[in-house]
C-alpha cells in the first residue's frame, strides 16, 4: 500500500470510528439531566460510565483526523468553505476533549460518595468560572457551526450523494434545537450523525488517489505518456486520457 493510499484509508477509517465511538459514548452515558450531585450519583450507579467517558475521549482523536482529511479533499473545489468548516470542527473537537477531561475527573469523584456535595460544589465552580467557559463553549459552537458550514461545502462542491448535506443539517437541528420535543429525536440525531459520517468516509475512500498525492508522489510516477495521463499526439490526432479528464473536472475550483 502506498503512502497516499494509506492516508486516504486512514481518513475514511477515522471518520467511521469517530462516529461509532461517539454513538457508543452517548448510548452508555449516565443520566446527566439533574444537578452535579445527581450526575455524580448517576455515574456511581452506572456500570458503563467509564466506557462512556473513554469512548468519548477516543472519538475526538479520530474525528480530528477525519476532519483534516475531509477539509483536504474539499479544498480543491471549495477552498474557503472547506477551511472554515475544518477550523470550526477542530475547535469543537478541542472543546469536547477538554470536557472529556472533566468527565475523567467526575469518574474519580463518583468513587467518593461521602463527599458528593463537596465534589458537586467544585464542579459548580468549574462550570461557572470565567476561565473555563470559553473552553466549554468551544465544543458547542464548533460542532454546530462547523457541521452547518460543512454541509454547505459538501453541497457546493457536489461531493458525494445529494442526501449527505441535508443529513448534516438535520443532525444539527435534531440534536441542538429539537432534542427536547420527543424522546426519539435524540436517537434520530445519533442515527443521522453516524449515517453522515459513514457517507463522508465512503466519499473519501472512493476519491481519486491524486487528491492524496504530494508533488514528490506525482513526480515518482513512470515517465511515459500513458502513466502520466498526458495527451498523446498520434498522426496529428489528440487522444485524451479519459481518467485524467474526469479527474480534472472533479478538481475544478469553485468559489
Amino acid at each position: 500500500m502506498t503512502v497516499p493510499s494509506l492516508t486516504r484509508t486512514s481518513v475514511a477509517v477515522s471518520l467511521v470510528l469517530g462516529a461509532l465511538l461517539t454513538a457508543l459514548s452517548i448510548l452508555t452515558m449516565p443520566d446527566f439531566t439533574g444537578d452535579n450531585a445527581a450526575s455524580l450519583q448517576a455515574i456511581a450507579d452506572s456500570s458503563v460510565a467509564t466506557l462512556s467517558s473513554l469512548s468519548w475521549i477516543a472519538s475526538q482523536l479520530f474525528l480530528a483526523v477525519g476532519t483534516l482529511g475531509v477539509m483536504h479533499l474539499l479544498r480543491h473545489r471549495v477552498p474557503v468553505l472547506a477551511t472554515l468548516a475544518g477550523g470550526l470542527l477542530l475547535v469543537g473537537v478541542f472543546g469536547h476533549t477538554v470536557h472529556g477531561g472533566v468527565q475523567l475527573m467526575m469518574l474519580q469523584m463518583a468513587r467518593d460518595p461521602g463527599a458528593v456535595q463537596t465534589h458537586a460544589a467544585t464542579l459548580d465552580g468549574l462550570y461557572s468560572h470565567p476561565a473555563a467557559l470559553p473552553f466549554l463553549a468551544a465544543g458547542l459552537v464548533g460542532v454546530v457551526l462547523g457541521h452547518l458550514v460543512l454541509a454547505a461545502a459538501v453541497w457546493r462542491a457536489g461531493t458525494g450523494p445529494r442526501w449527505l448535506a441535508p443529513a448534516l443539517v438535520l443532525f444539527v437541528l435534531s440534536e441542538f434545537l429539537l432534542n427536547g420535543l420527543a424522546p426519539w429525536v435524540g436517537s434520530a440525531a445519533g442515527v443521522l450523525f453516524v449515517l453522515a459520517y459513514v457517507g463522508l468516509a465512503v466519499v473519501v475512500r472512493r476519491s481519486s488517489i491524486a487528491h492524496w498525492e504530494t508533488t514528490a508522489d506525482a513526480s515518482a510516477r513512470p515517465d511515459d505518456d500513458a502513466a502520466r495521463g498526458l495527451v498523446v499526439q498520434a498522426a496529428g490526432v489528440g487522444v485524451h486520457d479519459e481518467g485524467r479528464d474526469e479527474e480534472a473536472q472533479q478538481q475544478g475550483p469553485q468559489r
